[in-house]
């Protein structure tokens, strides 16, 4: 896989790649077909790949490992390794997972048990062998004649032959015969009810090792908001490191405070029939990649948008986001180039521009200023603050105008 990469990558002073250089064709690499190694793929159920039809809940593909595109087979086919097998085969049907999003701890437990390590002999298997029958103490006899070898002292060894009788079966001395079981089954025909006649569960997809409280999550599905690192002000307090989320959301509010981000004004100089919208605490705890361990208590104060009326509080909403693909392409520029690069973070990035209208916001949960309540204050927003429908549209504005200034070139592409 590095050396393909290697091969198929252009170089600056030649203008020319070495698999070029060796074959004397120009192969140039098609970006949208490189993919990380190891990265999880997604395989076309191979009934849906000869054209049949499928189950309706049944899963439309099954998971594994890419490892590169196939040497024997054209570039667009890829060499997948199977969990449960630990074989090798090439793929064509195929769905990349190049951000690993769908091996997020919270949805590990849909994935299947990875067994291909025990299968190509990496590991030694762990499936327990199953015991050996314990002889049965009960024998059955299918003659009338009992057949046993006798050695007594003093005599030879020979076979007596004696006559027990119509004896059918027979038991091992200080043991008892097993009770036979007695069931009762109901001869009475079971039908499903009508409503349900049109639907077929499969019940591989629901069991889950997970507490009954969360919801399982297909790993194509969207992420459900389950995350217990993410929570609400009064389940932030109800926690065993309420005092963290305390501090942490202190310095939010002198954080906006310090910026000047809105004014304090009382109920009754409001303007008649204005809207004043509710605060929003959304409380997260961040952890490190490595060993998950909580290192920050972030409390970010949003204002609640889904209260805001259009031609009101809010006209445009959209907001362009720079793709990954274009990310990419510029740190592998860089790369090739040999530029400089720099990463940037903005602290409450929305809130450098200003607010696009008049917007009013009750005073939030864990504001303790002396005289000030929610029945006879409120907040009056001077700087773009989170939650607000027009939020990222007025932010992305705000940067464009910026950067302009700074002689930077928008690309069409994400404009």
């Amino acid at each position: 896989m590095a050396s393909d990469v290697y091969n198929s990558t252009v170089r600056v002073e030649k203008e020319t790649s070495p698999i070029e250089q060796f074959t004397g064709f120009k192969m140039r690499p098609v970006l949208n077909r490189s993919h990380h190694f190891g990265c999880p793929i997604y395989v076309l159920h191979r009934n849906l790949q000869a054209g049949k039809k499928g189950r309706k809940w049944d899963n439309r593909a099954r998971i594994g490992i890419y490892l590169g595109h196939s040497t024997q087979h054209a570039k667009t086919i890829a060499l997948v390794l199977s969990l449960e097998t630990g074989l090798v085969s090439p793929q064509f049907h195929c769905s990349f997972d190049d951000m690993f999003e769908t091996t997020e701890p919270k949805q590990r437990h849909l994935l299947p048990t990875s067994k291909w390590q025990e299968k190509a002999g990496f590991v030694a298997s762990t499936e327990s062998k199953q015991p050996i029958p314990r002889e049965r103490e009960v024998h059955m006899v299918t003659n009338r004649a009992l057949a046993y070898e006798v050695n007594n002292e003093g005599h030879e060894s020979g076979v007596i032959t004696i006559d027990v009788g119509p004896v059918e079966e027979m038991h091992l001395p200080g043991t008892q015969p097993d009770p036979e079981p007695v069931t009762r089954t109901s001869m009475r025909e079971r039908r499903l009810p009508a409503h349900l006649s049109d639907y077929h569960v499969s019940f591989e997809t629901i069991i889950t090792t997970e507490p009954l409280g969360r919801e399982p999550i297909h790993p194509l599905a969207m992420k459900a908001s389950s995350d217990p690192d993410i929570m609400y002000y009064h389940e932030a307090m109800s926690q065993p490191d309420r005092k963290e989320w305390t501090t942490a959301v202190e310095k939010e509010i002198d954080d906006h405070e310090k910026g000047n981000h809105w004014e304090l004004v009382e109920l009754k100089d409001l303007p008649e029939c204005t809207k004043v919208l509710p605060a929003v605490w959304a409380m997260r705890r961040k952890r490190r990649i490595d060993t998950q361990a909580v290192y920050k208590w972030k409390a970010r104060l949003n204002i609640d948008g889904s209260k805001q009326q259009y031609g009101i509080h809010y006209w445009e909403t959209y907001a362009p986001v720079v793709a990954w693909p274009v990310i990419r392409f510029f740190l592998t520029l860089s790369l090739v180039k040999r530029w400089e690069t720099r990463q940037l973070d903005f602290v409450l990035a929305y809130t450098q521009a200003d607010v696009e209208t008049d917007l009013y916001m009750r005073i939030p949960i864990g504001y303790d200023r002396q005289g000030v309540t929610t029945k006879t204050h409120a907040l009056r927003l001077l700087k773009n603050l989170y939650g607000q429908k027009q939020a990222g549209r007025v932010w992305n504005q705000y940067m464009v105008k910026r950067l302009l200034k700074l002689k930077f070139v928008q690309s069409s592409v994400d404009e």
